[in-house]
């Protein structure tokens, strides 16, 4: 044994070798002539054993690009583009041993061995534990059941991005996997934290993604909060739609679809799903820009809230009608808003919410839906029927 150690030791975690594929000659007899032999990478090594990983250069049929990682042809030397595959470990033995290639540089070794962390086969769980890789930017990573990306690393912290996994195309793909990231809101991570690596991105896409977060910094000089903005009031996300006097009107946003009546829709390329409740924001209020949606982004998001609420009422028209009631402001489908006075069976006394010194009397008829915007406080509906008291008069 300590012979078979000596033979092996001068092998290190990151060489690439060239190796018999084959442990025996019956193995040697299934194997065509001329793939008898092939590179192998050195990944992990213990005082009595060398693991290595295959190389290949065929990969049309294969389906998990995730169990595969690949090699620069050119930056090492190799006769043709080789694909490294995590998913197969082999010990070396001094016998298929023929020669030292190269090695692997440590960009690339420490990617190799947290890819294997990541998708490596269960039954390798014992190795895979013992791999010691380093955490660096362009990692993804999982904290308290969210799933971010890890974009810089600096006094004592990780600064990540929420990401989604998606199935859309119009998202960011990292390692023929789709997702979503918030560009704006950046989550501090402090490095003594228990996070998990589940991938991490090859170079080319990082770069890329590292770029795409510089674009969205800079992507507008311009802070002031008005019609398309997405922003974060508190915990909460808003898209702004609208003013009224010193209020921002404004759409609740989900960053995750929360249930079967959102709809999903685009703000700057995010991806981001709604029920169009809406959301009365003061303007003294500390809001937080996130995205400023694009002109044709924000047109589309009108016409899905139309067909989304003109579909709403249809549906459910004769439940709107008795909610109805005194404190509930109520729209019509022509936009105009009314606060309920009263109410009489059909017959409703209300006031225009943009002119409170008119009384007007409406009819709720089935044919004409009325959708519920929210209920008024009972102070605020007191000041109110303070102020109408010599025009409401039963």
């Amino acid at each position: 044994m300590k012979n078979y150690f000596n033979k092996l030791s001068f092998l290190n975690v990151g060489d690439v070798i060239w190796a018999k594929r084959y442990k025996n000659e019956r193995e040697k007899a299934k194997i065509a002539i001329g793939h008898q032999e092939g590179p192998f990478v050195v990944i992990k090594k213990t005082f009595f054993s060398v693991y290595v990983l295959p190389c290949t250069s065929n990969i049309k049929n294969i389906k998990a690009i995730n169990n595969f990682y690949q090699l620069d042809d050119k930056k090492y030397h190799l006769n043709k583009t080789s694909y490294v595959r995590l998913n197969i470990w082999e010990k070396m033995t001094k016998n298929r041993l023929i020669k030292i290639l190269t090695k692997l540089d440590d960009e690339d070794l420490n990617l190799l061995l947290k890819k294997c962390y990541c998708f490596g086969e269960n039954k390798q769980n014992k190795i895979i534990r013992n791999l010691k890789y380093q955490i660096t930017s362009g990692d993804l990573i999982k904290y308290h059941n969210q799933l971010y990306y890890l974009f810089k690393i600096k006094d004592g912290f990780y600064y990540c991005h929420l990401i989604h996994q998606k199935t859309s195309k119009n998202a960011i793909k990292i390692n023929d996997t789709y997702y979503t990231m918030d560009f704006y809101v950046a989550k501090k991570i402090k490095i003594k934290e228990k996070i998990t690596i589940f991938d991490s991105c090859e170079i080319k896409d990082r770069i890329k993604i590292n770029n795409l977060i510089e674009e969205y910094k800079n992507i507008r000089n311009d802070k002031t909060i008005k019609r398309g903005c997405l922003v974060k009031d508190n915990d909460n996300y808003c898209y702004i739609y609208g003013e009224y006097q010193n209020n921002f009107l404004a759409y609740q946003i989900s960053l995750i679809k929360e249930n079967n009546n959102q709809i999903k829709v685009t703000i700057n390329k995010g991806f981001y799903y709604t029920d169009f409740k809406e959301k009365t924001i003061p303007k003294s209020e500390t809001l937080k820009i996130l995205r400023m949606a694009k002109e044709e982004e924000i047109d589309e998001i009108k016409k899905l809230k139309t067909n989304f609420k003109t579909t709403l009422k249809k549906e459910n028209k004769i439940i709107f009608h008795k909610k109805i009631k005194p404190k509930t402001i109520i729209i019509d489908d022509t936009e105009t808003r009314y606060l309920v006075l009263k109410r009489y069976n059909n017959m409703i006394k209300c006031v225009k919410w943009d002119n409170l010194d008119e009384i007007i009397q409406l009819e709720l008829k089935s044919h004409v839906p009325y959708e519920i915007i929210e209920t008024i406080s009972d102070y605020a509906y007191f000041n109110i029927m303070t102020k109408l008291k010599n025009l409401v008069k039963n």
